[in-house]
């Protein structure tokens, strides 16, 4: 079933949930009967089935949105690799666990039986209080070049903005700059759908490693055009335009309205 390092993990989020939250964390990831690794081991989706079918046992879901980013987490190697994990919920229920690189690169040769120490763990919300609706009065504001498309009816849906002290907290754990009119939209919303473009807001942010080792902080997806990022442990804000079915990683310069300007068809 699980490896020791995805143990590790799970057993260490499951320490810092308070009370219920850590019962319920453990009882679900116990009810894990089929474990899907991909990408060589970055991605690990977790299912509970019967009669050979996923079916998760509502009784010990939580009461988190459709997909909730719970734990954020870095894990380090006896020899001095590290590498960065996080675990997702869908509907409630334990669902993926993602690592920033292939495990076998951090942990060498013994990858499967490794138990790496947990460096740092950040739990990001309380899963047992049931996300409150926006009150129509919260709701995003915008401005600028936001409030441009959304007249015409190319940005189609915003939300309220993190507090200023939770959206750093978060954009603190990345080890990347951003580009600075990505910062000024999350001033204004927590992400936005800008045509086929989903711009994620700074608590769904997530890492990908592309083929060649090299990882990246995704800001924005669409089904058809793949992702926009920037380069962990790049400063200048630059942003890629990722292809997963080539598996390209493309410069696309410094500003998201100018990369979704090129990307998006014409007003």
């Amino acid at each position: 079933m699980f490896y020791p390092y995805e143990q590790t993990l799970l057993q260490a989020v499951g320490e810092a949930l308070s009370g219920e939250a850590g019962r319920r964390f453990a009882a679900q990831a116990a009810a894990v009967n089929k474990i899907q690794r991909l990408n060589e081991g970055r991605e690990v989706n977790l299912y509970q089935m019967r009669g050979g079918k996923p079916d998760f046992d509502a009784s010990l879901a939580f009461p988190t949105g459709e997909e909730t980013k719970l734990a954020s987490a870095v894990l380090a190697a006896p020899q001095g690799g590290r590498m960065r994990a996080e675990v997702w919920l869908v509907r409630g229920s334990l669902f993926s666990l993602e690592f920033s690189k292939a495990p076998a690169n951090v942990l060498g040769a013994g990858w499967k039986e490794a138990s790496p120490a947990v460096e740092e763990i950040k739990i990001w919300l309380d899963p047992l209080q049931a996300p409150q609706p926006e009150p129509p009065a919260s709701r995003a504001v915008l401005s600028g070049w936001l409030a441009q498309w959304q007249a015409l009816g190319r940005l189609t849906r915003s939300h309220a903005p993190l507090r200023p002290e939770d959206r750093m907290e978060r954009l603190d754990w990345l080890d990347a700059a951003l580009p600075v009119d990505y910062l000024a939209l999350l001033d204004q919303t927590e992400g936005a759908q800008l045509g086929d473009w989903k711009v994620l807001g700074a608590a769904a942010i997530h890492t990908v490693e592309l083929e060649d080792g090299v990882n990246y902080h995704l800001v924005a997806e669409s089904e058809e055009r793949g992702a926009l990022a920037v380069r962990a442990g790049q400063r200048d804000g630059e942003l890629y335009l990722l292809d997963y079915e080539d598996n390209t990683a493309e410069a696309v310069g410094g500003s998201l309205q100018q990369a979704l300007e090129r990307l998006l068809p014409p007003a």
